[in-house]
């Protein structure tokens, strides 16, 4: 283990909450590590690819290869963390104006929540090495921030590092030289110059490592930056799953909701190291299906779980509400202002999710090769037309919500007859224990009373047909006793109330 310099000494995670820990916004968007801890035999790349979001001019497609080096291989799960706490180090030693950055690796462990031990030490040394060796090619997929758009780049995460043992710490540290005797890594240029040019998020790291497992750390990145644009977001569930979380593409839509269970649960409760934040849902809330074989997943950010007030935002130049919505899809920003300023907002939110919805289906070549074209004629032209089986957002939440009121009033009519049924067999019950309990003169004296109240009509029927006499009187008798019944039961309640009001 190492002996900690003395700007160690303190815990490096109170520093960071004191002005809060950092992400840098590309990182957040893709994955660029496995979820598991360990490389699958055979495994040398990983890509990750979605749909159309760029202007007429640029390719229609963003995608992210990362190769692993032959020494190290692919990062893993615990890479992704190491990464994380190497942004964080680099807010705490110099706010982002150097690449080089000196760390002492007990301060990595402190930052991680790792165990103080020699094995821990290992892997930080480990990850860091990876990092240096892992190449990630980001096809039209990277966000320059300095141009505000998405770029081709190819680079290392890591572009050297050095790593000091204790005998060479401690010959600097005699020599007066204490900063040489700590390890250091520098950033690739790419990397650096989005950390400088601001591309960068806020993350609460107490909560991000407070996560179980890596599905869990993954989706909290991505959601925490998508819901700095808006509150509530909605993903095609495969395109989530795969291409921003990083599961498997071998999973059916089935394997793909199990997997993801146990992060959304613990996205969706607060433990005593944080606040819950993802609201609850049910299955039907989360997912919808809007076409063969295609769902949908509706993420909304906990009420209550946005970042202390206090705490400046990075960017806040960065468009909200529809701006960033058209932005996300590729329209320039002074456009997208344009559009916002002199269009109606129904339209526009129509269109984006039309686009979105033609984006998913087969045979629309056109549209796909031209799709912020699309979008933005379709917004400046009005276009009202939709296509067939299109259904909106605010249509398929008026279904659902009718499908819903639907089940309701069922669930709530059999509730009902059951309920009727149930009185009724009860009352049949008593009809029968009443007759049973009677002598056969009280039983004649009932059922004299009961046809005269009958009426004139039942008693000639049941002298027109004496073969029958027992069996057209015993509804003419249950109707009688069913009556005695009520009126007794009436008589008992008055006397009660009357009781209670005189009490």
């Amino acid at each position: 283990m190492e002996t900690p310099p003395e700007h160690d000494q303190h815990d490096p995670r109170e520093a960071i909450r004191a002005s809060f820990g950092r992400d840098e916004l590309n990182l957040a968007e893709f994955p660029i590590t496995l979820l598991s801890d360990r490389v699958p035999k055979g495994c040398k790349t990983l890509v990750f690819e979605i749909g159309a979001r760029d202007s007429d001019s640029q390719p229609a497609r963003r995608k992210v290869t990362i190769t692993g080096g032959d020494a190290y291989g692919l990062p893993t799960a615990i890479d992704d963390e190491v990464l994380v706490a190497l942004i964080q180090l680099t807010k705490l030693r110099n706010d982002f104006t150097s690449p080089k950055v000196s760390f002492s690796r007990y301060e990595l462990v402190r930052i991680l929540g790792w165990p103080d031990d020699g094995k821990s030490y290992r892997r930080i040394q480990e990850a860091i090495n990876r990092w240096a060796g892992v190449t990630l090619y980001y096809d039209n997929a990277w966000y320059n921030k300095e141009t505000g758009t998405m770029v081709s780049e190819t680079f290392h995460i890591i572009e050297r590092a050095t790593f000091v043992d204790e005998a060479t710490k401690r010959v600097r540290r005699s020599m007066g030289q204490p900063e040489l005797a700590l390890s250091s890594f520098s950033w690739n240029e790419v990397v650096f110059r989005s950390f400088q040019a601001g591309s960068l998020k806020r993350l609460d790291i107490d909560a991000y490592f407070s996560f179980s497992t890596s599905i869990a750390k993954r989706m909290y990145r991505f959601l925490d930056k998508r819901f700095w644009v808006k509150p509530c977001w909605e993903f095609d569930l495969k395109d989530f799953a795969f291409e921003h979380i990083g599961l498997s593409r071998k999973y059916n839509v089935g394997q793909i909701k199990n997997k993801l269970l146990p992060a959304i649960e613990e996205l969706s409760h607060a433990t005593k190291e944080r606040a819950a934040f993802i609201e609850p849902m049910g299955l039907e809330e989360r997912y919808a299906k809007v076409g063969k074989g295609q769902w949908l997943i509706r993420f909304e950010r906990k009420v209550g779980a946005s970042l202390p007030a206090d705490v400046p935002l990075e960017n806040p130049q960065e468009p909200r509400g529809l701006v960033a919505e058209l932005v996300s899809r590729g329209v320039a920003a002074e456009v997208a202002e344009e559009l916002v300023r002199t269009r109606p907002p129904e339209l526009i939110t129509l269109r984006l999710e039309v686009l979105e919805w033609v984006l998913s289906q087969k045979n629309q070549k056109i549209i796909k090769e031209s799709p912020t074209g699309y979008l933005v004629s379709s917004i400046r032209d009005r276009y009202l037309a939709v296509p067939k089986g299109f259904e909106s957002k605010a249509e398929r939440e008026k279904r659902l919500a009718a499908e819903r009121l639907k089940r309701e009033q069922e669930h709530e009519g059999a509730r009902l007859r059951m309920e009727a049924k149930r009185r009724e067999d009860d009352l049949e019950r008593r009809l029968s224990q009443r007759w049973e309990a009677m002598t056969p003169d009280e039983r004649a004296s009932l059922e004299a009373k009961a046809l005269a109240e009958a009426g004139e009509e039942a008693r000639q029927q049941l002298e027109a047909t004496p073969k029958f006499r027992s069996m057209l009187m015993t509804p003419i008798r249950k109707d009688y006793l069913r009556r005695l019944i009520e009126r007794e039961e009436a008589s008992t309640n008055r006397q009660v109330r009357q009781t209670s009001q005189d009490g």
